[in-house]
């Protein structure tokens, strides 16, 4: 159903002026990038709301009296990345043999041990690969969508073990293909119309 949706609006995009449309990042886009030397300057777009989500043990006491109480305080931390959040590539390297991007969706990260890393699969697409790590927190975990069990990406092979890397991905037992996020650019297109014309004089 949503890839129907999508085929009708680039279809109804291109009847109009100056419509924005959301395509895979692919190569083309980073070599035309990197021709224009502006490669830090392209933003791209997560496919789906990302949530990172960091824990840690911030209190664990023992309180002994008539009854023994045991108290345990966690402290989470939390970050939204939803689709409209603009990331900037701030570095790019390969991870075994494959291309990776390392992406800043804050405007105070332009280093690679805050971005977050996308390394190109089999199929051009640019996948969930690296989280950024927090000092104190002890667990990291990583949602797409929603901050739910069900909806837990974790690190494994896209298709088969012969894949060059794992990415995270939301395994479903009724779906073939497991689900990831991966990244996105938005081009606008403008349809401008020269119109030429002619009076006659008549005869």
């Amino acid at each position: 159903m949503r890839g129907s949706f999508a085929l009708v609006f680039v279809a109804l995009c291109a009847l109009m002026s100056g419509c924005t449309t959301r395509y895979i990042l692919g190569r083309s886009d980073l070599e035309e990038a990197m021709e224009k030397e502006a490669l830090n300057q392209l933003g791209v777009y997560v496919t789906h709301r990302t949530i990172p989500l960091y824990r840690r043990n911030a209190l664990d006491q023992t309180r002994v009296g008539r009854e023994i109480e045991n108290r345990r305080e966690d402290d989470v931390y939390e970050v939204r990345i939803d689709r409209n959040d603009v990331g900037l590539i701030v570095d790019h390297d390969l991870l075994n043999g494959r291309n990776r991007l390392w992406v800043s969706f804050e405007p105070t990260c332009r280093e690679i041990d805050c971005a977050y890393g996308f390394v190109q699969t089999e199929d051009g697409r640019f996948r969930l690969v690296d989280l950024p790590e927090r000092d104190d927190y002890e667990e990291t975990k990583v949602y797409r969508t929603w901050v739910r069990d069900r909806f837990e990406l974790k690190l494994g092979k896209l298709r088969s073990l012969s894949d060059a890397n794992a990415v995270y991905r939301l395994e479903r037992k009724r779906k073939k293909r497991p689900k990831t996020v991966f990244l996105e650019v938005k081009r606008k297109r403008r349809k401008r119309t020269n119109r030429q014309v002619d009076s006659v004089s008549g005869n």
